[in-house]
């Protein structure tokens, strides 16, 4: 418990608060105008490989699609041609 804090100490001790909290405050603006401009600055790059990673996984997932239906579908003429030559 604070006990014997004059009117005086108390005003100082406001003003360096709001000081500081002033300070901080602009501090934090300064940073987030960074932060955006940094946003800005690598946003396109960022976008095209985004989009050309994606676009291989897209392409990696069709040439996996289409490796396991071919496949299973000699897999499917391998038994009919089995069950042909066995009847």
């Amino acid at each position: 418990m604070i006990t014997s804090v004059t009117h005086e100490e108390a005003e100082q001790a406001m003003a360096s608060f709001a000081q500081c909290n002033t300070q901080l405050k602009l501090i934090e603006s300064r940073m987030e105008d960074e932060k955006q401009q940094v946003n800005n600055k690598y946003l396109g790059e960022i976008t095209r490989i985004k989009d050309s990673m994606e676009e291989q996984m897209n392409r990696l997932q069709f040439l996996t699609i289409r490796r396991h239906l071919s496949l299973v579908f000699a897999a499917l003429v391998a038994l009919l041609l089995m069950v042909a030559i066995w009847t």
